[in-house]
């Protein structure tokens, strides 16, 4: 996960969408949905990565309402780096 985090603090799309992965999954982390969520809007971005909104379009089918309000909050710049993480090189 370590390496995913600094791909993606590089704006690199292809590490946030797998870090959004990562946490739906409980890959290497606690699986959190609203963290995935926020990661898969992050790999969206400008040119909106197909890979990215598919994953937040089937994520947001399986969240509730609240949890949805809650990954649209703004963020800042990326997702939060939470201690539920796994020590992952």
């Amino acid at each position: 996960m370590k390496w995913f985090r600094k791909a993606a603090a590089q704006d690199y799309p292809l590490a946030q969408n797998r870090l959004g992965v990562m946490y739906e999954k409980g890959l290497g982390a606690a699986q959190d949905y609203v963290q995935a969520y926020k990661w898969y809007t992050l790999a969206t971005g400008r040119k909106q990565n197909v890979f990215a909104v598919a994953n937040r379009e089937a994520l947001a089918l399986r969240m509730t309402p609240d949890q949805i309000a809650q990954a649209r909050r703004p963020h800042g710049s990326m997702p939060t780096n939470d201690a539920t993480e796994f020590s992952s090189d």
